[in-house]
């Protein structure tokens, strides 16, 4: 199993080697996962060029807020009919049911590379983030974010800045996940980004859906400058209702990671 070494166990060292990296197993989804609400399935999509390169069916048509773990090598996810925290087999498609979060409109997920934490945001006014007992699936309010309406929550790997995408606007915003305070940082240029996550190099990766208002249009994938929020179209999907999305790592993909500017950047903990 993957384990990160968290802040009290880095002492002076310069780089971790991580040791026994999952990556992704024969025949699992990766490296870019969403889940697409038209078919059910969670398809792969390629971080090179935006194409679906296959797909396999969930045991639960309506999920969001997927995010992995690449400590546990864990995909979790929100059952967004009961509410309940989930976990999908990136190879099956098999859900199993974690428990109820508590909250009632749970839309977006982050693991915390660091602290192992789980995060998420409630759709509810004020968009409240709210922390996830990853055992128990119960969640706790943090505070509110004030954003309209968050479509993606992802950590930087290196940081451990917590981003979202309020989709109303389409603005990128840091958020402070002790306080739940919320910093806007630019527009992303493009309509209707719904998921947002990391690559293990530190690239931030968005997946656009369905703009009803704007009438139905295949899906892009795209990158996101974290500085300007300024988003770049990478490729079409060809999908048409992306939910959420994950970055599931290759192998040795984590097996090496700088560390001595996260030690100063970190302003928790």
């Amino acid at each position: 199993m993957l384990r990160l070494l968290r802040s009290g166990e880095m002492g002076t060292a310069s780089a971790v080697a991580i040791a026994g990296a999952p990556g992704v197993a024969s025949g699992q989804l990766g490296p870019l996962v969403a889940f697409d609400q038209g078919t059910g399935a969670l398809v792969s999509i390629d971080p090179a060029t935006g194409a679906v390169t296959s797909s396999v069916t969930v045991a639960s048509p309506h999920v969001s807020g997927l995010t992995f773990d690449s400590a546990t090598n864990t995909l979790f996810g929100v059952d967004t009919i009961t509410d309940n925290l989930i976990t999908i087999d990136a190879i099956t498609g098999a859900v199993t049911t974690i428990g109820p979060t508590g909250f009632d409109n749970l839309r977006s997920l982050a693991v915390d590379p660091f602290s192992g934490d789980l995060f998420a945001v409630d759709i509810s006014g004020g968009d409240p983030l709210v922390r996830i007992d990853r055992t128990t699936g119960q969640g706790t309010l943090v505070g509110f974010t004030g954003i309209a309406t968050t479509a993606g929550l992802a950590f930087d790997p290196f940081s451990g800045d917590l981003f979202a995408l309020d989709a109303s606007i389409g603005r990128l915003f840091s958020i402070d996940p002790l306080t739940a305070s919320a910093t806007p940082i630019g527009l992303t240029g493009v309509d209707a980004i719904n998921g947002l996550a990391f690559s293990p190099s530190g690239t931030l990766y968005g997946a656009t859906t369905t703009d009803f208002f704007m009438g139905p249009r295949p899906d892009v994938l795209v990158t996101i400058d974290t500085s300007t929020g300024l988003a770049s179209v990478v490729g079409s999907t060809g999908l048409a209702e992306v939910r959420s999305l994950a970055y599931i790592p290759a192998p040795g993909a984590l097996s090496v990671i700088g560390i001595g500017a996260v030690v100063c950047s970190r302003r928790r903990r």
